[in-house]
């Protein structure tokens, strides 16, 4: 199932600054590679996805 990380278009870090946080079901993510390391998905990663850092912004690659 995909899911968006976040509920309203940020993207939520956890307090340490290490992990994205999943808005939907409180799991944490790994930034280098994706991987799940804390929450109902350990073991399973994130599908990367081709972007564009561009003026601060990060966009999706067509």
């Amino acid at each position: 199932m995909n899911l968006p990380l976040t509920n309203r278009n940020h993207c939520t870090m956890d307090k340490d600054q290490k992990h994205l946080v999943c808005a939907q079901h409180a799991a944490e993510f790994l930034l280098e590679n994706g991987h799940c390391v804390k929450g109902p998905c350990i073991g399973m990663k994130l599908e990367s996805v081709p972007v564009d850092l561009i003026g601060g912004n990060v966009l999706l690659k067509d």
